[in-house]
């Protein structure tokens, strides 16, 4: 998993966004599949419209990744609530790139799950 760690000002309030990679569901279960791995550099940001509004809430989405390792498609399984976490979330999961699934050693697309999880807490 990743997270975000960002202060305001110091010793006052921070934020975090924490992203947690979950299930991948499995179709074939005769066939041994490695799941992918996220290799992106850049780290999800909590959007500063929200922060300033203080915004909090989860997100699912489930992504298509390919056989080259690109995310190709990004559905919401599950809103926050709040459009602006759910466009943050779905603009960031666009960017990722991941080592492909393999399946008896051949790349393979696939559906995985995630889970963002925004929340501002006190010090």
């Amino acid at each position: 998993s990743f997270v975000i760690y960002k202060k305001k000002e110091p010793n006052l309030k921070h934020y975090k966004a924490v992203i947690l990679k979950e299930n991948i569901p499995v179709t074939d279960t005769s066939a041994s599949i490695i799941n992918p791995e996220i290799v992106s550099l850049e780290k999800p940001v909590y959007p500063c419209d929200a922060v300033k509004n203080r915004v909090e809430g989860k997100v699912s989405v489930k992504l298509l990744v390919t056989k080259e390792g690109n995310v190709l498609e990004s559905v919401i399984i599950k809103s926050s609530g709040s459009a602006i976490l759910d466009s943050a979330t779905i603009d960031y999961t666009q960017k990722l790139k991941f080592i492909p699934a393999r399946s008896n050693g051949k790349p393979e697309n696939v559906w995985l799950l995630m889970a963002f999880e925004y929340y501002i807490e006190n010090n």
